[in-house]
């Protein structure tokens, strides 16, 4: 056992170079991030979080009296999404940089991807807030 740590692994100034099992380290990784999914949805659905929040969020916005709140909160959510999948596309974009090794080839690649989040951020924007409370509320169910 030692030995095959000798020699997948060097110390150098104390601090350990070895490279590790990837496939355990994965493993690991996703077996906390389960749990923590795990977690949350007893937090928020089994114990009943989910009523409380729902009552103090989304009541208020489906009341006639807080429609420019509403309007505010829909449109903040609209920002939000479509800043977090610019943010996921940069970071996939990156990891092909990466993997494909060649920059002519990553940049066709995140041309693309550019591309794409654009003709879905138009998309997205250009559909109208409902300016009525059912329609806030069916806009609100289908999230």
């Amino acid at each position: 056992m030692k030995e095959s740590i000798k020699k997948n692994s060097q110390v150098l100034n104390g601090i350990s170079t070895g490279k590790g099992n990837r496939a355990y380290i994965v493993a690991l990784t996703l077996v906390a991030t389960l749990g923590g999914l795990l977690f949350g949805y007893d937090t928020a659905v089994i114990n009943g979080a989910e009523k409380s929040l729902v009552d103090f969020y989304i009541l208020n916005i489906l009341n006639p009296d807080f429609h420019t709140y509403a309007l505010d909160v829909v449109t903040q959510y609209k920002w939000f999404v479509t800043i977090s999948f610019y943010i996921i596309a940069i970071i996939i974009t990156m990891q092909l940089f990466r993997l494909t090794g060649s920059f002519k080839r990553g940049t066709v690649a995140a041309g693309v991807i550019l591309i794409i989040m654009i003709a879905w951020t138009l998309n997205y924007f250009s559909e109208p807030v409902a300016q009525t409370a059912a329609g806030l509320k069916a806009w609100a169910d289908s999230v």
